[in-house]
């Protein structure tokens, strides 16, 4: 009887640590699949995102060609265009951009020559903003996937805060 005791105890022994090593493997895979589906939904939120803006990242050149003439420019002869860009259903159009070119000199303006061209960085919210020498500009708005829409002379006045919200 001793000997069946003995041999007993051993398995007794040897199922304990399978057991415990069973329920840590079924935890440690409840964590990974939690995170791995946590995982997806961010992936897949992420996705979608991108695929409504237009699939592509916002535009982060902010480079302008300034006028010969930039040193007489004043606050003066500064005007300011800011509004909203929207794609389809009404969301930000994140990854279009906003260019103005200055076609022509408006009689009051002290820089009077065409030219001037900078474009709008469009941020997440959809909202962009220009201060722009006084003058006639053309606005193109370029979505993401190719299509533009223009605007031809639109005026900048001195001093001016104008609104101009662009719909896809």
């Amino acid at each position: 009887m001793a000997g069946s005791l003995a041999s007993t105890d051993t398995k007794m022994n040897l199922e304990t640590p399978n057991s415990k090593d069973k329920k840590n493997n079924s935890n440690s895979n409840n964590y990974k699949t939690i995170i791995y589906t946590l995982t997806a939904i961010a992936g897949i939120a992420i996705i979608t995102g991108f695929i409504i803006s237009g699939g592509t990242f916002p535009n982060i050149n902010t480079q302008s060609s300034l006028p010969s003439s930039a040193s007489s420019l004043t606050s003066a002869d500064i005007g300011r265009i800011s509004g909203q860009v929207t794609g389809p259903f009404g969301l930000p159009a994140v990854g279009a951009s906003v260019i103005a070119y200055k076609q022509d000199g408006l009689p009051s303006s002290i820089e009077k020559s065409p030219g001037f061209t900078t474009n709008s960085i469009i941020l997440v919210n959809g909202q962009y903003a220009f201060s722009l020498p006084s003058g006639l500009y053309r606005i193109t708005v370029a979505y993401p996937d190719g299509k533009n829409q223009i605007i031809d002379n639109y005026a900048v006045w001195p001093g001016s805060d104008t609104s101009l919200d662009l719909k896809y």
